[in-house]
């Protein structure tokens, strides 16, 4: 069911792709529509020139603060799983949180091709720790069969 204002506007619409295809077949009337366009056209330039310094575009958010933030949900993980699990694996899995905290500011510090490498090698591992300790934590919380 078409409300009034849908009907105005798909009639305008119409109007709007009828006066396109005429202004686009007759050069003259093509002509017409480019000058009159032209000082409305320069003004959203200088607009948007204008509005290029005021504009704030979003960061990137830093790798190595995604990484610490990726560390404390493994942390927490660990913290939620550790009443019931090994107390060895969760003493491992505190170890090596650990470790990969302290190896972020040395990786940091690095600059160029090593620090890009140290991150990657810091990722892979925050990975790999998560998958352990979320599978183990799944597994922990599957019935037993």
């Amino acid at each position: 069911m078409s409300t009034p204002k849908k009907a105005a506007g798909g009639v305008v619409g119409a109007f709007l792709v009828e006066q396109a295809g005429r202004i686009a077949q007759d050069p003259d009337v093509h002509k017409a529509v480019a000058e009159a366009a032209r000082p409305a056209a320069a003004r959203m330039g200088e607009a948007a020139k204008s509005a290029k310094g005021k504009v704030k575009l979003p960061h990137r958010a830093d790798p190595f603060a995604q990484l610490e933030a990726s560390l404390d949900v493994v942390a927490r993980l660990v913290e939620q799983h550790s009443p019931g699990a090994d107390p060895a694996a969760t003493a491992e899995w505190r170890r090596r949180i650990t470790s990969l905290r302290n190896a972020i500011p040395l990786a940091k510090a690095d600059q160029g091709k090593g620090r890009k490498t140290k991150l990657k090698d810091l990722q892979a591992r925050q990975k790999a720790l998560l998958d352990e300790v979320y599978t183990a934590v799944v597994e922990a919380q599957a019935p037993a069969q």
